[in-house]
């Protein structure tokens, strides 16, 4: 009976130590084409840039749509990059005229930039981004694309100063939007 009792402990054993062998070589195997994943979306970006440089949009944004599947996959949800993957890809949706597809996307990395805390021109750009898509879709979303960029407008003047580049541009894109309602008093005047 004891005889019996070390077999099965011992198989036990051997078992225990198959499985965390496996285990190990899984996680040593995985480690590396983990740590490659950044150096691979690098490259990545930079080629969808080149892509957009030489006029293939269309390219572009497939080779885009993989990398966003791809950091999806492998970065944590509140990885910045995400937002940085979202944000480009949206930015080439609308390019496209692609609007639906756009405001996801900027949906997508302003919901990634709660999670971080992005500096205030990063969020200036997501902002803008979105509104500017949803300005081009007219209709009811012409009210959430104003109160997108009196937000943005806001941040620009408490991060930028009043007077300075970005305030202007959020301003000037604050009275295109005015202006589209049918507010070009307003617009002109600069009442927000």
């Amino acid at each position: 009976m004891a005889a019996c009792f070390r077999r099965i402990i011992s198989g036990f054993g051997c078992a225990l130590r198959n499985a965390l062998t496996g285990l190990l070589l899984v996680v040593v195997l995985a480690v590396p084409a983990f740590a490659q994943a950044p150096a691979r979306f690098e490259a990545t970006e930079l080629r969808i840039e080149a892509l957009a440089n030489a006029g293939k949009i269309d390219a572009a944004i497939a080779l885009g749509r993989r990398l966003v599947s791809a950091a999806r996959k492998s970065l944590e949800p509140s990885d910045p990059k995400l937002a940085t993957y979202f944000a480009e890809l949206a930015s080439l949706e609308s390019k496209k005229g692609r609007l639906a597809e756009a405001e996801t996307l900027w949906r997508q990395a302003l919901a990634v930039d709660a999670l971080t805390s992005p500096d205030s021109k990063t969020m200036l750009t997501r902002l803008e981004g979105l509104a500017e898509v949803l300005a081009m879709a007219k209709g009811a979303k012409l009210l959430e694309a104003e109160s997108l960029l009196s937000r943005a407008l806001t941040i620009a003047e408490d991060g930028f100063g009043p007077d300075s580049t970005e305030a202007a541009e959020v301003t000037q894109r604050l009275a295109a939007v005015y202006d589209s309602e049918g507010r070009s008093a307003e617009a002109a005047s600069g009442s927000w």
